[in-house]
């Protein structure tokens, strides 16, 4: 397989920052994924919280997620 040359500036000796964390409540790691050139960033959160026998999926992990670690707050510390 060729390298795409869609991305002719992408840069693959750029580290990005990545910080896990660890959920008890539904024993998973979500993680943030920090650009080293800009504030950009992504959650990555690896799985959704589903009740099997109710049919329903929820998101309250996510949300806990997100009260406990604001992504303003990470980005601007990730820069170890």
């Amino acid at each position: 397989m060729e390298p795409s040359t869609n991305f002719p500036n992408l840069n693959m000796a750029a580290k990005p920052s990545v910080e896990g964390f660890f959920d008890p409540a539904c024993n998973t790691i979500s993680y943030v994924v920090k650009d080293p050139a800009s504030n950009a960033c992504a959650i990555i959160d690896s799985v959704l919280d589903m009740d099997y026998a109710a049919g329903r999926i929820t998101y309250d992990s996510a949300d806990r997620f997100d009260r406990r670690h604001p992504v303003t707050r990470l980005v601007g510390g990730m820069d170890h």
